[in-house]
C-alpha cells in the first residue's frame, strides 16, 4: 500500500488525539511549575523539590493533592512525616531515572550482615519505599523496589534481611503482595532451625504465613504418628 499523498484524506491510526495515550516521559513543558515534600517529623525535616509534572506522571494521588482545595493544593506542598529521609531519596532516584543506586552496584562494597550495618539500612529504606509506593498508588515503584530487593537477595543472602520483618508486617495488611514476597523468599531459603534462630525477629503474623506454606491445605492428611512416638522415656522399666 502506497502512502498517503498530498490531497489523501485518510487519517492514519497515529493522526490526531488519542484519548488513551499517556506519554511514556515526561516533556517538561513547564519546567518552572515545581512542588515541595517535606520529609520527616517536626523540628527534622528536609525539603525535596519536584517538578510538578514528575509527580503527576507517576502518581494520580500525588496530582489529586496538588489540585485540590486542600493544604497541599494551596500551598504546593506535600507533608510526609512518617517518612524518611533515605527513602525519599530513593523514591527522588526513581521518579527521575526509574533507578537506584544500591550499595552492591558498587565492586568494592562489602556485605555488611550486621542488623546495624549499611545494608541493612538500605534494605529498610527499600521496604519503606514500597509502602509509600503503595500509599500513593504507584505500581510501578513498588514492582520496581521488589526488583533490587531481589537483586540483593541473589547477591548475597538468601532472602530479605530480618531487620525488615517487623516494619513489613506493622506497615502492610493480610494478603499484601509484600508479605506474600517476603514469606516466600524466607521459606525457599529456611531450613529446620532457621525459625528458632531467627524468631525474635518474626513477627506473630508471619509465623502464621510461614505455616501456611508448611501445612498447604488438603482435603485429607497424610501424616501419621504412633502416640509412643511421644512417650516420656522411662529408664526404670
Amino acid at each position: 500500500m502506497s502512502p498517503p499523498g498530498p490531497e489523501d484524506t485518510t487519517k492514519s491510526r497515529h493522526d490526531g488525539p488519542n484519548k488513551k495515550f499517556k506519554p511514556s516521559s515526561v516533556s517538561f513543558s513547564d519546567p518552572k511549575a515545581l512542588v515541595t515534600f517535606i520529609i520527616g517529623p517536626e523540628g527534622h525535616t528536609t525539603e525535596f523539590i519536584v517538578h510538578k509534572e514528575v509527580a503527576y506522571h507517576h502518581s494520580k494521588v500525588f496530582e489529586a493533592a496538588f489540585n485540590s482545595q486542600l493544604v497541599e493544593g494551596s500551598t504546593q506542598t506535600y507533608r510526609l512525616a512518617d517518612t524518611s529521609e533515605s527513602a525519599f531519596k530513593f523514591m527522588m532516584q526513581w521518579l527521575y531515572s526509574q533507578k537506584f543506586n544500591l550499595l552492591h552496584h558498587d565492586p568494592s562494597h562489602e556485605v555488611d550482615t550486621n542488623t546495624e550495618g549499611k545494608d541493612c539500612s538500605q534494605d529498610m529504606y527499600l521496604t519503606e519505599l514500597w509502602v509509600l509506593g503503595d500509599r500513593f498508588g504507584m505500581p510501578a515503584l513498588q514492582n520496581a523496589v521488589l526488583d533490587s530487593m531481589q537483586s540483593i537477595v541473589d547477591h548475597h543472602r538468601g532472602y530479605l534481611p530480618l531487620c525488615t520483618y517487623s516494619y513489613i508486617y506493622d506497615n502492610t495488611t493480610d494478603g499484601s503482595l509484600l508479605r506474600q514476597y517476603v514469606v516466600s523468599s524466607y521459606y525457599k531459603q529456611c531450613n529446620s532451625g532457621s525459625i528458632r534462630r531467627h524468631r525474635r525477629w518474626i513477627p506473630y503474623e508471619m509465623l502464621v504465613d510461614i505455616s501456611d506454606n508448611l501445612f498447604p491445605k488438603k482435603k485429607y492428611s497424610i501424616y501419621t504418628f504412633d502416640v509412643e512416638d511421644f512417650y516420656v522415656e522411662d529408664h526404670d522399666h
